[in-house]
């Protein structure tokens, strides 16, 4: 579980010095697809996120090496960048299912519910901060920046938890 929390810090959050990014997102991808394998064998669901993960990392390493000639106002852009929040979404969804599954045929708890509860918070804050982003109003830019603000809260929020998490689970291991 600690490549899956490492990882996330990789895709969550962006540390860029001089346009680089010192956390990239397919290194994060890569660490999340590691614990994935490894907790393939508490429960099956996990298998079920590997192909998202990993068409996530290809994703997020192209983007990478083409992200200077990427128009990212085109509309190709736009519909990619959605389908790579819905998918992130889904990465995220079939994790939280994983830990909820390992909860209860261990019978130990390691905090599903509240995860399941962020991960809803998450999801429409990450939809919304898309969709809003292909509108170039104002009025509208000052709200995406709010929606962004508490999406990162969010996913700080997230990140605890899923800490918190990882130290049960590790600690009956």
């Amino acid at each position: 579980m600690s490549n899956i929390f490492i990882g996330y810090i990789f895709v969550f959050f962006h540390l860029k010095i001089n346009g680089f990014d010192l956390l990239p997102d397919f290194i994060g991808y890569i660490l999340i697809y590691m614990g994935l394998c490894k907790l393939t064998v508490e429960t099956a669901v996990f298998e079920k996120a590997k192909p998202a993960v990993i068409g996530m990392g290809i994703m997020s390493f192209m983007s990478l090496i083409v992200g200077g000639t990427i128009n990212y106002n085109s509309l190709i852009w736009n519909v990619i960048n959605l389908l790579a929040t819905l998918v992130s979404i889904y990465i995220l969804y079939i994790i939280n299912t994983g830990i909820y599954e390992i909860e209860q045929t261990r019978n130990i708890s390691l905090n599903s519910e509240k995860l399941f509860e962020i991960w809803k918070i998450q999801s429409i804050l990450s939809i919304g901060c898309t969709v809003l982003s292909w509108i170039p109003n104002t009025i509208i830019a000052v709200f995406a920046v709010l929606l962004t603000l508490a999406a990162i809260i969010a996913n700080i929020v997230f990140l605890v938890n899923l800490y918190n998490t990882k130290k049960v689970f590790e600690s009956v291991n």
